[in-house]
């Protein structure tokens, strides 16, 4: 929730004052890939079948965890 707020105000935000456009689809992906890199961070991520779930939906490789 976090990352899609802070990416959504950042592209309004740099819209606004930069005039810089954002394609939503470039949002899309920086809110996945922040959220992908945050996961890569936790331990033992892949011990519940909840965060094993989020993982596979995240393509996140069980193997790191």
């Amino acid at each position: 929730m976090t990352s899609t707020v802070y990416c959504v105000w950042k592209a309004w935000n740099d819209s606004i004052f930069s005039n810089k456009q954002y394609i939503t689809d470039l949002v899309y992906e920086q809110i996945v890939k922040d959220v992908r890199d945050r996961a890569f961070s936790w331990r033992n991520c892949g011990r519940s079948a909840l965060n094993r779930a989020l993982c596979r939906a995240w393509n996140i490789s069980a193997k790191i965890l």
